[in-house]
């Protein structure tokens, strides 16, 4: 805030401003106490600007017998312990009488002092509020009360007051117009942008070019191919590993081993064009070993081993929706990397976060350095002579069955999950090769524009936060309205203010167990 304020200002103690009140609890197990008609506010309805109800609401009853005391009608409330804290200072003016729990504090502004100039002015200050007069504890924080009271506030005079408050709605209210406005185009755009993708993984975006291209291979023609090379890729494996083992086979029966893919299951499917195919997910994965699984869990990697050089870790944060991110860079030593090597990260690996932001995908960038993944993620590896995996990290990300079946299936209620048996059975819609790579080509030039058009929409709201900064700064350092050289100067007042609690004593006042005002 500014510190030079016009003549007519004052800068008053937060604790001048007007009469504190606290909060309390009523006895839970008094039922006298509670389902009655005063309104009990918690943070938890501090999310409207102005208070006129409450989810809570007790009895005459626990005013008169309980901590709690009535807050009059045009008072401000806000939180002074809540875990909210840490991002937020919620400030809320009373349309009604209420009571408040102890996790918030009230101001009843004294004549002179407009409630709602003294909930804009909380509402500027909410920075400093929470970098000078807060308190972090370990998952609750708190206002520091004194610090608080203590905290110099600009006030003005009583018309300018106004004047100020009037300004301030009148700009907001254009603003929440445009981010109204700003706010649909964008959801607009999200829904524009998931019928393109629906429309490409029903076969539609390239009906053209397949007129165009007859000669070209069969989605079912492509996953007998990508079967057969699956389990050719297993076998030479396999006999690798009996060979390195000293057990030369005699025999074809340790083919009978082989893992068939998993099956999906084909009901209720869309239809495909005639060149297209369903196939499950499992089926595309290479046959080599370890083609789909999730990082490490539990004591095999644990994050007080990372550091800050060394190789990479790929965990959630590296994976949005559909790019690759650098993330945090989270890195392990080379000692563990060598115990850890099995879960490397290949390049041109799907990606696929299981747990808890579910179902986002990206692909291993082919340049990417050395890198393991985490349990969070599963690397999904592909014969990329035969598919494109860029093709199925876009589906993933399609509002299509494929992805609606992963979600159907996430397991855990608390925290659902992806495992392997959910992503194996994921129906895929299979084309050539080809037609996959100009599947992306075509989704890659319109995402791009809209993609383009939602990050100008998210800049322009972002745009909208600093305007609000910049309008409540020029409302509490006097630039924000025309001074009136009429209006009775806020040092006046303040001096009228202290005589009168002079005059009157302490001029305190306090609620008795009948919530009515008495003499302190």
């Amino acid at each position: 805030m500014n510190d030079t304020l016009p003549i007519n200002w004052e800068q008053w103690r937060l604790a001048d401003v007007g009469e504190w009140f606290g909060g309390g609890t009523p006895s839970s197990s008094n039922a006298e106490f509670w389902d009655g008609n005063i309104p009990w506010v918690s943070p938890k309805d501090m999310k409207v600007a102005n208070i006129t109800s409450a989810q809570d609401r007790i009895t005459v009853a626990a005013v008169q017998n309980s901590a709690v005391k009535l807050i009059s009608t045009g008072s401000v409330l806000f939180v002074t312990r809540s875990g909210i804290l840490a991002h937020s200072f919620p400030v809320a003016t009373t349309k009604v009488e209420v009571t408040v729990n102890q996790d918030l504090k009230a101001i009843t502004p004294v004549e002179v002092v407009d409630h709602d100039y003294l909930a804009w002015l909380l509402r500027a200050f909410e920075r400093q509020i929470l970098t000078t007069c807060s308190k972090h504890g370990t998952t609750v924080h708190s206002i520091e009360i004194p610090a608080l009271k203590d905290l110099l506030v600009p006030i003005p005079p009583p018309a300018e007051q106004r004047r100020i408050v009037t300004k301030i709605e009148e700009l907001f209210s254009e603003l929440d117009k445009g981010v109204e406005s700003l706010t649909t185009a964008r959801q607009q755009l999200k829904a524009y942008r998931q019928s393109v993708l629906k429309y490409a993984f029903e076969g539609k975006l390239t009906a053209d070019w397949r007129a165009k291209n007859p000669d070209r291979e069969t989605g079912a023609a492509l996953r007998r191919r990508v079967l057969k090379t699956r389990r050719d890729e297993w076998e030479k494996a396999e006999k690798a590993r009996l060979q390195e083992q000293g057990h030369l086979p005699s025999n074809d029966h340790w083919r009978a081993r082989y893992p068939e893919p998993e099956g999906f299951d084909g009901e209720e499917l869309p239809a495909l064009p005639d060149e297209w195919c369903w196939a499950g997910l499992d089926e595309m994965v290479s046959g080599k070993p370890r083609s789909m699984q999730s990082g490490p869990f539990g004591s095999n990697l644990l994050h007080s081993e990372f550091q800050a050089s060394g190789v990479l870790v790929l965990g959630i944060d590296n994976v949005r929706d559909g790019t690759f991110s650098m993330g945090s860079q989270n890195r392990i030593s080379e000692q563990k990397f060598q115990d850890l090597e099995k879960y490397q990260a290949r390049p041109g690996d799907l990606l696929v976060t299981v747990m808890a932001s579910l179902g986002r995908t990206c692909i291993v960038p082919r340049d990417l350095e050395r890198a393991i993944i985490t349990k969070h993620v599963y690397r999904i590896s592909m014969e990329e002579q035969l598919l494109f995996p860029e093709y199925f990290n876009l589906l993933l990300q399609s509002q299509t069955v494929s992805r609606l079946r992963m979600f159907e299936n996430a397991q855990g209620q608390t925290r659902p999950g992806l495992n392997s048996f959910i992503l194996k059975a994921l129906p895929i819609p299979l084309c050539s090769r080809k037609e996959q790579v100009e599947v992306v080509s075509r989704l890659s030039s319109q995402l791009s524009n809209i993609d383009s058009m939602i990050s100008q929409i998210d800049d322009e709201l972002s745009r909208t936060t600093a305007l609000r900064h910049s309008i409540l700064q020029r409302a509490f350092s006097g630039q924000l309205v025309a001074q009136d050289p009429n209006d009775e100067p806020a040092s006046a007042l303040l001096e009228r203010i202290r005589a009168e609690k002079e005059d009157n004593g302490s001029g305190r006042k306090k609620n008795n167990k009948n919530g009515k005002k008495e003499a302190a």
